[in-house]
């Protein structure tokens, strides 16, 4: 880059490209499940049933930790500033997210570090699964 150049900035311009990616990869999938269809047709039919084990998204959960700025009670949510989180490909931010139902935030504070998991809920939505004061390792 050099001095004056322009550089995209918005936000906007993000959520579009993600939902034109989005909208790709479901294309792909659609066509991918076309050509086995087609090669289906031409084989001899042998039904093998084999149901392979899967997790729902639901069920899954992403550890990290970092620092709790702020808990919002009245709606039930939370702001950390978390480490970076690569199974979700996230770096270090500042986030706002709900706390599950049944999760207790009794003895944390702003300010505190909290060790704490992550479950997605929606498309592009996370909500604090547990979350517990960080525990501070000794050193010898």
């Amino acid at each position: 880059m050099e001095t004056g150049e322009k550089v995209v900035t918005s936000a906007q311009f993000l959520i579009d490209s993600q939902a034109s990616l989005t909208g790709s990869l479901e294309r792909m999938e659609d066509m991918t499940g076309q050509e086995d269809m087609a090669s289906m047709e031409h084989q001899p039919e042998t039904r093998t049933e084999i149901e392979a084990p899967t997790m729902a998204s639901h069920d899954m959960t992403y550890k990290s930790h970092g620092t709790l700025r702020l808990i919002i009670a009245d709606e039930n949510k939370v702001k950390i500033s978390h480490a970076p989180i690569p199974a979700l490909q996230w770096p270090s931010m500042t986030m706002d997210f709900s706390v599950a139902t049944g999760v207790s935030l009794h003895g944390l504070k702003a300010g505190q570090m909290v060790d704490f998991h992550l479950r997605k809920i929606g498309e592009f939505e996370y909500e604090i699964a547990k979350i517990k004061a960080a525990s501070m390792e000794k050193t010898p």
